[in-house]
């Protein structure tokens, strides 16, 4: 098994040197460089120092795979199949379905495939690993699917069409982009498809180690979390606008690999280090589909003699792109196993189809108070929905404040139909002095019995 010398601190200053380097030399813009991870953690770093470091994380990492000890790393076996439920934000221009940036179904259909098949090793070009490679190549036993049910818990295809307020999309429109469709990101992989700008055609955010406290200090990066992809290197097939170059899919498998934890192979910087023991280090990215075998960093009797430009965290074109090594699916093991916003994707409801009873009556949102509500008077509302069969004639809401009832209020001929929507109002709220305090609504009742649906019954708010 070739191997490379253990985690060191200098390994850190190379790739951070080379970033600076690259973000202030003429023209980075202009060139093609594929995915865009580096610049786009630097940014997040920048606007929130709270944001975990490089160093942090490899340093956690590499502490988890040494005590998770030999049979994660020998065998990379699970109990079970990983399912992560993806949502695809198609942020369009405009046109019809199927034309230009806003995509056909079709065509997000068939990247989920190629995510499938890269992740458990059953892409049909596996056999063209080279041979030195093939005692390291890897598999994840993982599946993608279209989320089956949204954050309301309604059926979905996974797959939202928003109309854009810009033709093109930066890095630094990270913020704005994903706001105009945004699924919880601790039950989805959120995917953004839209046309990109700045050279790149894909960047993800990495996953962190730990939210302090228990809580998620960094919540911006929450709200920004996840991947996003040209339009035009997303899916696969003759008959979508794609380009030629990157027409496999393989820059959501690129993607999705920063998004589960994995490095580029050739560590940012020359020579550089992926922190994976079994793919070797090399001189930079690669460019296109070398026809030969170019030559490793790694020259030493033992270690690999090659590049692996067929490694999916390279730069090599698609169609060179062929594998992960057992290495790298020791890391996505770890991560999620570990980390938050990547654990919990296996035990989201999106997974699911919807359980759809009788009598549901749910809370879809607090209108008010809101988190950021102010003042000392307040006429609490809330926004309903009848997630069930059944019309909904009457229910029974218990208001309480910082745990006390403050109201218990019957609503009654409410006439409500299977899937609509409308708005309560309670008696208002005089809280006298100004100071937190935590506002919690919960449904009792509905049609004078029990609310059957039981999961979307009780809100509250600080």
């Amino acid at each position: 098994m070739p191997n490379r010398t253990d985690l060191q601190m200098s390994r850190f200053i190379l790739p951070f040197l080379a970033l600076l380097i690259g973000l202030v030399s003429p023209g980075i813009g202009q060139a093609q460089e594929r995915c865009g991870v580096v610049p786009y953690q630097q940014m997040l770093q920048e606007k929130n120092p709270l944001t975990e470091t490089n160093e942090s994380f490899e340093l956690w990492m590499e502490k988890q795979l040494r005590t998770r000890g030999a049979q994660l790393m020998q065998t990379n076996k699970v109990n079970s199949t990983y399912t992560i439920p993806v949502v695809v934000h198609v942020i369009h221009n405009g046109e019809a379905v199927g034309t230009g940036t806003n995509i056909s179904d079709a065509q997000i259909q068939s990247q989920i495939d190629v995510l499938n098949k890269d992740y458990n090793r059953l892409n049909t070009d596996a056999g063209n690993t080279p041979a030195e490679f093939l005692p390291v190549a890897g598999s994840i036993s993982i599946q993608f699917v279209l989320a089956r049910q949204d954050p309301e818990g309604l059926a979905t295809s996974g797959i939202t069409r928003t109309k854009g307020t810009q033709t093109s999309w930066a890095i630094t429109d990270n913020a704005a982009l994903k706001s105009l469709d945004y699924w919880p990101a601790e039950n989805y992989l959120n995917i953004w498809v839209t046309s990109l700008s700045g050279g790149f055609i894909g960047f993800a955010q990495l996953p962190v180690t730990n939210l302090i406290g228990g809580l998620d200090v960094t919540n911006n990066n929450r709200l920004t979390d996840g991947v996003v992809i040209h339009y035009q290197a997303f899916g696969t097939g003759s008959g979508f606008n794609l380009l030629s170059s990157y027409n496999l899919g393989r820059t959501a498998t690129h993607e999705v690999g920063h998004f589960l934890g994995l490095r580029h192979i050739w560590g940012d910087a020359t020579c550089g280090d992926d922190f994976v023991s079994d793919t070797p280090a090399q001189t930079n990215s690669t460019s296109g589909c070398p026809t030969g075998t170019p030559a490793s960093c790694d020259g030493r009797s033992g270690y690999f003699v090659h590049k692996m430009f067929q490694n999916y965290m390279d730069y090599s074109f698609d169609a060179c792109m062929n594998l992960f090594t057992q290495g790298q699916v020791s890391r996505f093991n770890v991560v999620l196993a570990n980390c938050p916003r990547r654990t919990s994707l296996l035990t989201s409801p999106g997974n699911n189809f919807p359980t759809v009873v009788a009598t549901d009556l749910g809370i879809r949102t607090l209108i008010s108070p809101g988190i950021s509500s102010c003042g000392n008077v307040i006429i609490p509302k809330i926004e309903v929905r009848n997630y069930g069969t059944n019309v909904i004639d009457s229910t029974t809401i218990k208001l309480t404040v910082d745990g006390s009832t403050f109201q218990t209020k019957t609503f009654f001929g409410m006439s409500l139909s299977p899937q609509a929507i409308t708005t309560l109002q309670f008696n208002t709220l005089n809280f006298g002095v100004s100071t937190n305090h935590t506002v919690a609504f919960e449904i009792l009742r509905s049609n004078g019995a029990t609310d059957i649906g039981t999961t979307n019954n009780l809100q509250s708010v600080q």
